[in-house]
């Protein structure tokens, strides 16, 4: 029986170009969990070794990157397609998506499917053609892998089991099982410095509504709950896109606590949490908003001001019990309340506000409930703190 939340193997000619690898990196950005020869078995597997992971339950599906050269290729002809076709033909949860290299046609991908080791038709799998070697190209053959994988999940599970998923870019996840998906942002901040602006906005983002427009779209009815070590701006952004006004009831579980689901659909209570708006010039259109919680935003701000805009105002919020406040589940909830309120607030004094600049010292799970309050604002330019600098530096900007 195949469990749907597992790995999907990964299927591909070693001496093809560099393909392999950016297909894998997009998927592992779109949150699919992969098993790939080269991380999971030794340099030169042995066939027999190959379809033994095949057989595993453990594997929920395929992708096949299909090119002329796998014509000469004895282990995915003879171990790999005709071990993948076993598991589709055995189990309706198995899913395949084959992907042609940009110079193979359909026509031509038959004559190489033809010369596997089986008599069964690979002709009526689903195929995708990779047109170009763009980021855009490969995101599309992730879409297709990623509304297979949640449609078989949401097929598959209790209907009163939440979809669980993990958004990491601190390091690569390692949840063990039973994620459907896992988000690995890791490579994109292992740098000194930290993902551009344009890198943000180009790719990260658009990346994100893949993934929840196909959540929506597979698993409409569902509880969807993230986890996960992300940047402030990265998990703030989850939650924009997952507000509680979309179809989504989407939830944080603390990596390491024991408070239990932080949520903007359960009980709250008072988390001490207040604002003070201090008005500046009222010509100016953008509104800086600062979120001080485990630590005080304002001096790196400072350091960042000849980056920033003339602000109309400083909206600054702050707990009544000081800096590094502990907060329960229950005064999160609570304390995204306020957020919400007091930029409302804030937006009603200074009408003329075109865009929120967002400054964050703030638990994780704080700003994914944050971004869940702000579907109705004006466009936010979200900040991330460079440890390096001690300043921020631009991350993605969110517009609804």
């Amino acid at each position: 029986m195949t469990n749907p939340l597992g790995s999907v193997f990964l299927s591909y000619k070693h001496q093809d170009s560099d393909v392999p690898d950016q297909l894998e990196e997009t998927l592992k950005n779109h949150g699919i969990p992969l098993w790939r020869d080269i991380s999971h078995l030794r340099a030169a597997p042995m066939h027999q070794e190959l379809k033994d992971e095949l057989r595993k339950s453990g594997i929920s599906g395929a992708v096949v990157l299909l090119s002329k050269e796998v014509a000469n290729s004895e282990a995915i002809l003879d171990i790999e397609l005709p071990t993948i076709h076993e598991r589709w033909r055995a189990d309706d949860t198995f899913f395949t998506v084959i992907t042609l290299y940009p110079e193979l046609d359909y026509s031509g991908a038959n004559d190489v499917l033809k010369q596997a080791s089986s008599l069964y038709d690979f002709s009526n799998w689903h195929m995708e053609s990779l047109d170009s070697s763009s980021a855009d190209a490969y995101r599309e053959i992730a879409k297709s892998v990623l509304q297979e994988r949640l449609d078989a999940i949401n097929e598959s599970i209790d209907a009163d089991r939440p979809i669980e998923c993990s958004l990491d870019t601190y390091a690569e996840p390692s949840y063990g099982s039973d994620l459907a998906l896992e988000i690995d942002w890791s490579s994109y901040f292992e740098a000194v410095e930290l993902p551009i602006e344009d890198e943000w906005n180009d790719y990260l983002l658009p990346v994100l509504g893949d993934i929840l427009n196909q959540v929506k779209q597979s698993a409409p009815e569902r509880r969807v709950v993230f986890r996960g070590q992300a940047h402030l701006p990265a998990s703030f952004a989850l939650g924009y896109h997952t507000s509680t006004t979309s179809s989504i009831q989407a939830e944080w579980k603390p990596t390491f606590s024991s408070d239990g689901i932080w949520s903007n659909y359960r009980d709250s209570r008072d988390s001490g949490l207040d604002w003070e708006l201090r008005t500046n010039s009222v010509s100016n259109t953008d509104l800086a908003v600062l979120v001080n919680v485990t630590d005080r935003v304002e001096p790196e701000v400072g350091n960042t001001k000849p980056e920033l805009p003339r602000f109309n105002g400083i909206l600054e919020f702050t707990p009544d019990d000081g800096i590094g406040t502990h907060l329960s589940s229950a005064e999160a909830a609570h304390a995204a309340t306020v957020f919400k309120q007091g930029i409302r607030n804030a937006l009603d004094e200074l009408q003329n506000t075109k865009k929120i600049h967002l400054f964050m010292a703030v638990p994780t799970g704080l700003a994914f409930l944050c971004g869940q309050q702000t579907n109705t604002f004006p466009p936010i330019q979200t900040y991330a703190f460079d440890d390096n600098s001690r300043e921020y530096q631009k991350a993605g900007e969110l517009e609804n």
